[in-house]
């Protein structure tokens, strides 16, 4: 499942380098989270993007038991930062290939 952050989407200016260069600037970042911890807690997950993200993905999963892996945050949590995002699982002590972008 595909999350974005507000002002995420991708709007075509018509103009080839602009939409390049910002394409560029959401290049992904893959993260391994070793263990998501317990039913929804809050995780810290580092990444070296230099930049906030605007998204979240999950590429892959090794699950305990059959369900669908996905991610949400409250308004209470952390604000995400250049090197940290802050998410909550719906799923407790998963294995997750994330793409921070």
């Amino acid at each position: 499942m595909q999350r974005f952050r507000e002002g995420a989407e991708f709007q075509r200016t018509g103009d080839a380098e602009t939409d390049l260069a910002w394409l560029e600037t959401i290049m992904p970042w893959c993260v391994e989270v070793e263990d998501t911890g317990v039913l929804d807690g809050l995780v810290e997950i580092k990444h070296q993007l230099d930049r906030v993200p605007v998204g979240v993905r999950i590429v892959n999963a090794r699950l305990q038991e059959a369900a669908t892996p996905a991610w949400y945050a409250l308004e209470s949590d952390p604000e995400w930062t250049k090197t940290s995002v802050f998410l909550r699982f719906t799923v407790a002590h998963a294995r997750l290939l994330l793409e921070v972008f």
